[in-house]
């Protein structure tokens, strides 16, 4: 995989936002200095951005830029946060950075199901990574009050923990420091949307006051078109997207930041538009660059238009900035797997499961890799088989299990051919060459007395 990023020059190090005049790093150069543990390094370069924005020559997004670089869910670099906190336990940095990475934690855990539809298991993971993230917040903002960026993320990770009061002491604390910041205030922005228990008359309310502060602070316009992109965002999760999309234009024309931008894209994607989509993901990036999330949409945007190549080195990128990001890890071995590239690609795979085992998809498609494409009957069987187990009301994963279990002369056949054709009696959508391929298997076993089940 690394293959495909082996053009990318870590001697760049900085990045220009066209719309903000903001530069930014180059997340690669600071995920490097991580990997190889020059903490002291690490340290100099991120305070460097606090003490440029305290001194009003910095943008106070770049510290944000710079921590989230580092602190993406990987499992793998959980030891070095440990291992930078020891040493360096007298600085609110290493602390910073370690609860960005339990909070980015917390949400792998948690998913993008609804809150009934999420395991008890996965929701306790994500309520301890939160409070573990609650904790060194606590630890930096003790050290360094200043820190507007800690603040942002306690708003949130109070808001998601349900503790309305300390929230409130959490907002009221950073906006005695800065009035004015983005940060602070677009996280409790976030606070007020519906879906968290906000309202629309608070949201509105809010917006009215972040406009009256923007004279001061510039960069709080890119907050005003928050309420037409909330309203736009419930409409397209509800697959309207034609009526979300003039909700997205009147945001963008109001004021939008990178996730506005990013989320029109989406938006566009979904309606067929792709060069409508790609112009909004390339504007996004801009803004924000060396973002994976709009790499994997992007690269979404290349697939469908036939640029595999284009695709490969978005969502290569996009996996090395968050290698465990399920999305860009099955985009990435779904492109590969058309281009017939195997290699690794089982890899991506085991990663997208660390997170997600209680996804049948991600079993089936691995399955389905090593039956397709390796032609491993032995390793194919028993993720299908997880599939079923985890989606029994899934026809394909029957189909395919069985079709498996055939290539492999296994007895065991029999069963996930009755599941399927019975499943297919009672929906009605199953593929008529499958369904009759299903009928003659059943067919030839009956006629010729074969395995039998127990």
């Amino acid at each position: 995989m690394t293959r495909y990023i082996a053009s990318l020059c870590l001697c760049v190090l900085f990045f220009k936002s066209a719309a903000a005049s903001v530069v930014f790093p180059d997340r690669f150069m600071l995920i490097q200095l991580f990997r190889d543990s020059h903490f002291v390094e690490l340290n100099r370069i991120l305070e460097s951005y606090q003490q440029g924005f305290e001194a009003d020559d910095t943008d106070e997004r770049v510290l944000l830029f710079g921590i989230e670089s580092i602190s993406t869910a990987n499992p793998e670099s959980a030891y070095l946060f440990d291992e930078w906190v020891k040493s360096q336990p007298d600085n609110a940095i290493p602390y910073l950075a370690r609860a960005y990475y339990a909070y980015h934690v917390a949400w792998f855990w948690r998913g993008h199901e609804t809150i009934n539809n999420t395991r008890p298991y996965h929701l306790a993971r994500m309520k301890r990574s939160l409070e573990s993230a609650a904790d060194d917040l606590t630890r930096a903002i003790n050290m360094q009050p200043s820190l507007a960026i800690a603040y942002a993320l306690a708003i949130r990770i109070l808001m998601l923990l349900g503790a309305e009061e300390l929230q409130a002491e959490a907002y009221d604390e950073a906006i005695a420091y800065y009035p004015n910041s983005y940060l602070v205030r677009a996280s409790y922005l976030w606070s007020l949307k519906p879906k968290w228990g906000g309202s629309p008359h608070r949201l509105l309310a809010y917006i009215e006051e972040i406009a009256s502060r923007a004279e001061k602070n510039p960069l709080l316009k890119d907050l005003l078109g928050y309420s037409d992109y909330i309203f736009a965002e419930f409409l397209s999760d509800g697959k309207a997207y034609q009526q979300a999309r003039a909700h997205y234009d009147i945001a963008i024309i109001k004021g939008a930041d990178h996730i506005v931008y990013r989320e029109r894209g989406i938006n566009y994607y979904h309606l067929g538009e792709y060069e409508l989509a790609l112009n909004d993901f390339n504007e996004s990036l801009k803004l924000w660059p060396q973002n994976y999330r709009v790499l994997r949409w992007r690269a979404n945007v290349y697939m469908r238009q036939g640029r595999h190549s284009e695709a490969v080195t978005d969502l290569a990128l996009a996996v090395e900035l968050n290698p465990y990001n399920k999305y860009a890890l099955l985009s990435l071995a779904a492109v590969l797997r058309k281009l017939g590239q195997f290699e690794g690609v089982h890899t991506l795979y085991d990663r997208a499961l660390y997170y997600n085992s209680q996804d049948a998809n991600i079993w089936f498609e691995r399955g389905m890799h090593y039956a397709r494409d390796l032609f491993k009957f032995d390793l194919a069987v028993p993720d299908l088989r997880r599939a079923t187990e985890l989606a029994p009301d899934e026809p394909q994963y029957w189909y395919h299990y069985a079709a498996v279990l055939h290539y492999a002369f296994d007895c065991r056949i029999t069963r996930p051919l009755e599941k399927y054709l019975s499943l297919c009696g009672e929906l009605a959508t199953c593929n008529d060459k499958e369904l009759t391929w299903a009928r003659k298997a059943r067919g030839w076993l009956q006629h010729n007395d074969a395995c039998h089940e127990d």
